[in-house]
C-alpha cells in the first residue's frame, strides 16, 4: 500500500518554529544542557562497552536525566536522547494453562513493563528500585465467573511466587510481590540493584522474567518465562485514549467522525483495539493521512468458553474483557505513544466542547482553538490529581447543517454530533479520565486503586456551560429507540450558529479524510467488514 499524504488540514494547523535547537533554551539552562548532552555521548560509549565501571557510570548517568526540568527532559527526547522503557516483546495477550492438578485455571498475560518503585508504590522498606510489573488473569475453567467483567479467580492454591531474570549471562533470583485488585493481579518482579546497575546500559541485550507460582503441600509449581526488550517510546503528549474493543460490523465513515472529532480537540494518540484484524489497516491508513499517532491492537473475545461468538456476548456482556483490555493499553502506552492521561472511552462516547469557536472566525483560527480543548485542560489539573471523571449528557434532535458544507458533502450520510439540538444535564453516571502513572487500576468508569499520594475528583461540567472550569461536555450516545427527556424551561447551551459552524467544520473534515483513505466498501453503511450470519 502506498503511503498516503499528510491532510492539508493537519499541515494548515501545525506551526514550526525556526529557533535553531540550542536558542530553545533559557541563558541559565544551556550549562546544564551542555552537561547533559556530555552525559549522553558517556552513555552512547558506554552502551557498547562490556567495561563494569563505565557501564555503571552510565547507569548512573541515565538516572540523572529522570531528575532534570520537565522542559529539558522534554527538550532531549525532541532531540533524540529518549528514556529507556523496558517492556514485554509479546504484541497481544498471550495465554496458558497451568500446570496439574490446577490445570483447569488459565493465565492470561497482559503485558510486562519495568516500573520504578518509587513512581508507583512507594513503600519505603523497598529493598529495589525498579521491578517487572504483570498484569496476569486467571479464569477457572468452564465458565467460572461469566459476569458482565470477566474478574480474576483468586489462586488460593498457590504458596508463593518466586522470579529468576536471567541478564548478560547471569541469573538473578528473587521473591515476587503481589496485589490482587480483582480484575486482575499485579505481580512484581524487583530487579536486584546489581542487575539494575546494568540492564539501561546494555539497551541492545533482552531480559528474561521467569515467573513461577509455587503451590501449596508440595504439589509442583506453574512457570512462564516473559522476555522483555528496551525501548525508546516518543515523547509525552498530554491526553490518550484507549478505545474499547470494537467489533468489524461497526460504520467505519461514522467511526473516522469520531476520531475526526478527537482530533479536533487536541487528541494526537488512540489505541485502538478491535475483535476484527482489518482495522488494524483502517488505522494505519488513518495515521498516513492525517499525521497521527495511533496504534493497533487486535482483540478477540478473551474468553471463548465463557462468551462464544458476538451474539452469545451481546447477551451476557458484550465487554466482559473490556478492563482486561485498557489495562493491556495502559502497560503498553509505556513504550509506545505514550500520554500523561488516558481516557478509557467506548465508540459512542464522545467529547463536545461547552463553547465553539466563533462562526465568524477563519478555519486555521477555529482549528488552532479547537486542539487546545483536551490538552489543555487536563495539563492545568492539580499533580495530585490522580482521577478526573465527569457526568455523561445525552443528547438529540438533528441540526441541519448541509447548506454550511459543499454539495458533494451535503450527499454523505449526516453526522452523528449532528443529533446536538438537545443536551441534557449530566446524569450520575460518570466517565474518569486518569493520570498514566496515579493509578494502579481502573474499571469501565471509575478509578479503582491509586498509588500513594494521588486521589479522584468528580467535576460539575453541567451548568456552568459558558465556564472555562471544564471546557467540554462529556456525551453519550442515547440508546437505540431511547427519548431524552428535558425540563419544560429548557435552553439550548450553545451558541445555534457557532454550533453549526463546528459541525460543518467536522463534517468537510472527516469528507477530506475519508476520501484519501480510500477506503472501498460495497455496502452503505460502510462497514469495516461483512456483518457475521
Amino acid at each position: 500500500m502506498l503511503a498516503l499524504p499528510v491532510s492539508p488540514l493537519l499541515a494548515g494547523s501545525t506551526s514550526t518554529s525556526t529557533r535553531r535547537p540550542w536558542q530553545r533554551f533559557t541563558k541559565d539552562d544551556r550549562g546544564l544542557v551542555a552537561a547533559v548532552v556530555a552525559v549522553v555521548l558517556l552513555i552512547f560509549i558506554a552502551s557498547a562497552s562490556r567495561h563494569p565501571a563505565v557501564a555503571t557510570v552510565a547507569t548512573a548517568a541515565t538516572a540523572s536525566l529522570g531528575r532534570l526540568p520537565d522542559s529539558l527532559k522534554a527538550a532531549l527526547q525532541q532531540h533524540g536522547q529518549r528514556p529507556v522503557v523496558w517492556a514485554s516483546t509479546q504484541h497481544g495477550l498471550v495465554q496458558k494453562f497451568f500446570d496439574a492438578p490446577f490445570d483447569e485455571h488459565r493465565a492470561t498475560f497482559i503485558h510486562a513493563v519495568v516500573r520504578s518503585e518509587n513512581d508507583t508504590y512507594r513503600r519505603e522498606d523497598a529493598e529495589w528500585d525498579r521491578y517487572v510489573s504483570v498484569p496476569v488473569h486467571v479464569e477457572k475453567l468452564p465458565w467460572y465467573n461469566p459476569a458482565h467483567q470477566i474478574k480474576s479467580t483468586p489462586t488460593d492454591f498457590v504458596s508463593h511466587i518466586e522470579c529468576s531474570h536471567a541478564f548478560l549471562g547471569k541469573v538473578y533470583d528473587t521473591r515476587a510481590f503481589e496485589s490482587h485488585v480483582g480484575w486482575v493481579s499485579f505481580v512484581g518482579c524487583p530487579l536486584p540493584r546489581e542487575l539494575d546497575a546494568v540492564l539501561d546500559a546494555n539497551p541492545r541485550k533482552l531480559l528474561e522474567t521467569t515467573i513461577k507460582w509455587v503451590y501449596k503441600e508440595d504439589k509442583g509449581s506453574f512457570s512462564k518465562t516473559l522476555t522483555l526488550k528496551a525501548h525508546h517510546p516518543e515523547a509525552e503528549s498530554e491526553f490518550g485514549i484507549c478505545l474499547s474493543p470494537i467489533w468489524g460490523h461497526l460504520d467505519a465513515r461514522a467511526t473516522l467522525e469520531w476520531r475526526e472529532n478527537m482530533r479536533l480537540l487536541g487528541v494526537k494518540t488512540v489505541h485502538w483495539h478491535a475483535r476484527a484484524a482489518v482495522v488494524g489497516d483502517w488505522v494505519e491508513r488513518y495515521n498516513y493521512v492525517t499525521g497521527s499517532s495511533d496504534t493497533f491492537m487486535y482483540a478477540p473475545p478473551m474468553s471463548l468458553e465463557t462468551y462464544g461468538h458476538r451474539n452469545n456476548m451481546a447477551d451476557n456482556g458484550l465487554y466482559g474483557d473490556q478492563i482486561v483490555y485498557y489495562i493491556s493499553c495502559k502497560f503498553r502506552s509505556h513504550q509506545k505513544n505514550p500520554t500523561r492521561w488516558l481516557a478509557h472511552l467506548d465508540r459512542d462516547e464522545d467529547f463536545m466542547p461547552k463553547v465553539f469557536p466563533s462562526a465568524a472566525l477563519a478555519a486555521a483560527d477555529s482549528l488552532a482553538q479547537l486542539s487546545s480543548t483536551l490538552p489543555e485542560h487536563f495539563a492545568s489539573l492539580p499533580d495530585d490529581l490522580g482521577t478526573a471523571c465527569y457526568g455523561k449528557s445525552y443528547h438529540a434532535g438533528l441540526v441541519d447543517v448541509s447548506s454550511h458544507v459543499s454539495p458533494k458533502v451535503a450527499h454523505t450520510q449526516p453526522l452523528e454530533l449532528a443529533y446536538y439540538d438537545q443536551v441534557s444535564e449530566p446524569s450520575p453516571s460518570v466517565k474518569c479520565m486518569h493520570r498514566i502513572n496515579a493509578y494502579e487500576v481502573a474499571s469501565v468508569h471509575y478509578g479503582e486503586r491509586w498509588f500513594p499520594g494521588f486521589r479522584s475528583e468528580r467535576f460539575e461540567n453541567g451548568t456552568e456551560w459558558m465556564s472555562d472550569a471544564v471546557p467540554f461536555r462529556f456525551l453519550h450516545q442515547l440508546p437505540r429507540n431511547g427519548r431524552l427527556t428535558l425540563p419544560d424551561n429548557y435552553t439550548a447551551p450553545y451558541v445555534r450558529d457557532d454550533l453549526e459552524a463546528y459541525l460543518a467544520l467536522l463534517w468537510e473534515t472527516r469528507e477530506e479524510t475519508w476520501d484519501k483513505l480510500e477506503w472501498v466498501c460495497d455496502q452503505i453503511p460502510c462497514r469495516f467488514e461483512a456483518d457475521e450470519a
